[in-house]
C-alpha cells in the first residue's frame, strides 16, 4: 500500500496498492503523484526452497518542485527488514533471498532509517 500526500504547491493526495507489477489506484484527489512496479525473481529456490521475487516501485512526484510525503507499507510479510542506501541492489537481493520478505529502501540513508524498528543493517 502507498500513499502520497501532496502539500505544495498544489494539495492533494492518493492512495495505490500493489500486487505484484499490478499498481491499481484506490483513490486520489488534487495533484497527484504516481506509482509504477515491476517484477523479477531474486532467487528461484532462496527462501525454504520457495522462489523470492523482488519488487522495483517507482514513486514520482507530480511536478519538480511539489513537496509532501509518500508512506510505504509492506502489508502480510516484512520479517526480514528494511535495507537503505548503503545496500547495493546486489547486496539486498542475497539478503531477502534467503531471509523472505523486506524492503530495500534506496534513497533512504542509513540515519535516516535508523528510527524504525524493522531497520537491520545488513551484511
Amino acid at each position: 500500500m502507498v500513499y502520497h500526500f501532496n502539500h505544495y504547491p498544489s494539495p492533494g493526495y492518493s492512495k495505490w496498492d500493489i500486487n505484484g507489477s499490478t499498481v491499481t489506484q484506490i483513490e486520489g484527489r488534487g495533484s497527484q503523484g504516481s506509482v509504477t512496479s515491476s517484477q523479477s525473481t531474486a532467487s528461484s529456490n532462496g527462501h525454504s526452497g520457495q522462489p523470492v521475487y523482488k519488487y522495483t516501485v517507482q514513486l514520482t512526484m507530480p511536478s519538480t518542485y511539489t513537496q509532501g510525503p509518500w508512506f510505504v507499507a509492506l502489508l502480510g510479510g516484512g520479517g526480514a527488514g528494511h535495507l537503505s542506501n548503503a545496500h547495493s541492489d546486489a547486496q539486498a537481493d542475497t539478503w531477502f533471498s534467503t531471509r523472505g520478505g523486506g524492503m530495500h529502501l534506496r534513497n533512504i540513508t542509513t540515519d535516516a532509517m535508523k528510527t524504525s524498528p524493522m531497520y537491520v543493517t545488513g551484511t
